[in-house]
C-alpha cells in the first residue's frame, strides 16, 4: 500500500528477520509473498497512474532493500519469480520514463 510507505521498510526488515531464521521461516509463503512484493514491479500491463507510479516506487525499494541483506539475495534468487522477473524487466527496457523518477 503506497500510502503507508512509512512501514515498509520496518515490514521488510521483518519479513528478512522471520526468513532468516529456519523456526519462523515456515510462516512465509515465499512464492506467493513474493509474488504480492514483486507485483507492482514486474506487471507492466496495468494503465499508467499516479497510484501505479506509487506502487512501484514502494516495490522498488523493497527490492532495494532485500538485495541488502544475504537473506533477501537468497529469496530472490530462489523464487522464480523474484530475480529473474526482476532481471527481466531490466533488461527488456519495459519500465517507462516516467516511472524512473
Amino acid at each position: 500500500d503506497p500510502t503507508a510507505s512509512e512501514l515498509a521498510q520496518p515490514l521488510m526488515l521483518s519479513i528478512l528477520a522471520v526468513m532468516n531464521n529456519a523456526s519462523t521461516r515456515c510462516y512465509i509463503r515465499s512464492g506467493l509473498d513474493m509474488q504480492i512484493l514483486l507485483g507492482p514491479f514486474t506487471d507492466l500491463d496495468t494503465p499508467s497512474s499516479e497510484e501505479r507510479t506509487a506502487r512501484w516506487g514502494a516495490s522498488c525499494r523493497a527490492i532495494v532493500l532485500m538485495l541488502r541483506s544475504w537473506t533477501g539475495i537468497i529469496l530472490l534468487a530462489s523464487d522464480p519469480h523474484g530475480l529473474r522477473a526482476v532481471l527481466r524487466v531490466l533488461t527488456d527496457h519495459a519500465v517507462e520514463p516516467a516511472l524512473h523518477n
